[in-house]
């Protein structure tokens, strides 16, 4: 199992590596309509990692919990970029 979690991202995510894999999770799952509140692109990311890096993880944190509680083909997905923001 880890080394499918492994596979997923690295163990050491950076900010960018982490915010870039956020928004990609949020465009497959999207059961709060994201994309139709939040404009895709370069400043998607950079909102992001600024939250991130300022430790502004409260939404992040219950958005992957929620995909994870969905027991969904993310859930794993979702469960590994948790972790990761917890570490940040």
């Amino acid at each position: 199992m880890w080394d499918v979690r492994e596979a997923m991202y690295p163990e050491k995510m950076t900010t960018e590596q982490l915010a870039e894999a956020m928004d990609e999770i949020a465009e497959a799952f999207d059961p709060y309509e994201y994309r139709d509140n939040v404009e895709m692109g370069e400043n998607t990311v950079q909102e992001v990692m600024l939250d991130l890096q300022s430790g502004n993880i409260h939404y992040y944190v219950s958005y992957l919990r929620d995909i994870v509680d969905e027991e969904c083909d993310l859930s794993v997905r979702a469960d590994v970029l948790m972790e990761n923001v917890l570490e940040k």
